[in-house]
């Protein structure tokens, strides 16, 4: 069955975005209308014409009458980079129409015979109306403007066409557009000081569910694209595979500590201060991938060049692993980016490639691009069972302030509570000597060596050694240290 049968069967309208229609419930109900609301710029006309487009591409015609002064060669032309434009589409089953003249010169009521007769001309089931609040230019009343959108819906019934409204109006929420049509989607912008960030939140959709609040929107030459926050729809149902299974660390020493390795489909905090050899170990792991358990490397800090130079230096193949396609890496520089953008990004990544082994270099990151921060334990929340109802072992990289580790171990906040098993890397000062120290602080359900172990990094990879004290000598007598049980 085709992507069009697929639609009409659910009786939804596809707004050519996976993410919109997902926030939607699976896109608009047929023969509805809806309002497209929000500021110039906001990418109404850029939606509506890639709903018209992804219409056409299941099997459907659009009619699109617009109210504004814009040509409709001038709009086109703007929509031609965009990757959902195909010029043959128009004049076969996209047909733009001005109605601006005949709404001035015959009023409301003739623009309305006017809609109907191209629907029907062109055989329809979706009509654009562009520019709804020119109407008030027109001098309607409020009760004429009432009749004309009451109207309009009684039309888009009985024509079987599902209708979207456009406007920059700002009207009450009381308004009759607002309380006689079936949807109503806005479409905003938040400037901050030095970065800005759309949005798109729907108020209204009878008949259907769909996700409350803001979600991100971006507009790139990809179209319109909805990223919906994470945990408005992850994690509430976990699906998590069972059993005992284990996962190797790539460090045979290390998997002693914790039973053979990690338990499967768990999320491993893997913690300590700049250059106590988190990335060595994450590489470790990684290394151990192969096309039976592909790994991903999703890092923000070193580019894939550098990860490829350096892992050799460490005595780890991870250029074979790469050339041979069991590991990818990703890399997101911890610039302008948005956190539902990189989560979706990540999912899409282990979904698509089928991962195993999960490597996030920067978990700090997340935190960084957040633009609401108490909201980034529910979003880590739903992103971490997810990637576990995946199938997914993976490994979070965490960055501590403190150099030797006693008080860093009570800042953990957000970080702590998702994961199932705590890895501890951290300095301790023996004179002039800096010795790194490894430990495990928790494993879920399962038994582990509680001792704190020196290791050494070298050209052959790391070197677990014996059990050692974590603290530096002149702190040792301090008081408790939060590593030692």
């Amino acid at each position: 069955m085709d992507t069009h049968d697929d639609q009409a069967k659910a009786g939804r309208v596809s707004t050519g975005d996976a993410g919109l229609d997902r926030v939607l419930g699976g896109g608009f109900m047929r023969g509805s209308v809806a309002i497209f609301q929000g500021t110039p710029g906001a990418g109404k006309t850029t939606l509506a014409n890639q709903m018209a487009f992804a219409n056409a591409r299941s099997g459907g015609r659009t009619v699109y009458i617009t109210l504004l002064s814009e040509s409709h060669g001038r709009m086109t032309s703007a929509l031609t980079p965009m990757r959902f434009f195909d010029h043959g589409d128009i004049g076969e089953t996209i047909h733009y129409i001005s109605g601006y003249s005949v709404l001035m010169e015959e009023g409301a009521r003739a623009l309305l015979q006017l809609m109907a007769a191209e629907a029907r001309s062109h055989r329809a089931d979706l009509v654009v109306l562009d520019g709804l609040f020119v109407l008030a230019d027109a001098g309607l009343s409020e009760s004429e403007y009432r009749k004309f959108v009451n109207d309009l819906a009684l039309q888009a019934e009985l024509m079987g066409c599902t209708v979207l409204l456009l406007t920059n109006s700002r009207r009450a929420s009381d308004s009759p557009e607002y309380t006689m049509v079936d949807g109503w989607i806005e479409l905003g912008r938040e400037d901050g000081a030095h970065r800005s960030s759309r949005h798109v939140e729907v108020h209204k959709l009878r008949g259907s569910g769909f996700i409350p609040g803001r979600h991100r929107l971006r507009i790139s030459t990809g179209g319109v694209e909805v990223f919906p926050r994470l945990e408005s729809y992850l994690g509430h149902q976990p699906r998590l595979p069972a059993g005992h299974a284990r996962v190797p660390t790539g460090l045979a020493k290390v998997d002693t500590l914790f039973g053979g390795g990690l338990p499967a489909n768990s999320n491993t905090l893997l913690w300590g201060a700049s250059g106590t050899g988190k990335t060595t170990f994450g590489l470790h792991f990684l290394a151990a991938s192969s096309p039976q358990e592909p790994g991903l490397l999703f890092t923000f800090y070193e580019s894939p060049d550098e990860c490829l130079r350096i892992a050799p230096l460490r005595g780890i193949d991870l250029p074979a692993r790469v050339e041979e396609g069991s590991v990818e890496i990703a890399w997101h520089p911890p610039i302008e980016h948005d956190i539902d953008e990189l989560g979706h990004a990540l999912l899409a990544r282990v979904r698509e490639r089928g991962v195993r082994r999960l490597v996030i270099d920067g978990l700090d990151a997340f935190e960084k691009v957040t633009l609401d921060p108490p909201r980034l334990g529910r979003f880590l929340t739903a992103l971490t069972y997810e990637l576990r109802n995946m199938g997914c072992t993976s490994i979070f990289i965490s960055e501590v302030p403190d150099i030797f580790g006693h008080e860093a171990l009570t800042m953990a906040g957000n970080r702590s509570s998702i994961a199932q098993n705590i890895l501890l890397l951290r300095y301790a000062q023996d004179g002039a000597r800096l010795r790194r120290t490894f430990a495990v602080l928790k494993v879920r359900e399962s038994d582990f060596d509680p001792c704190a172990h020196a290791f050494h990094i070298t050209s052959e990879g790391v070197a677990l050694e014996g059990p050692a004290d974590p603290r530096s000598p002149d702190t040792a007598g301090a008081g408790q240290d939060p590593a030692g049980d």
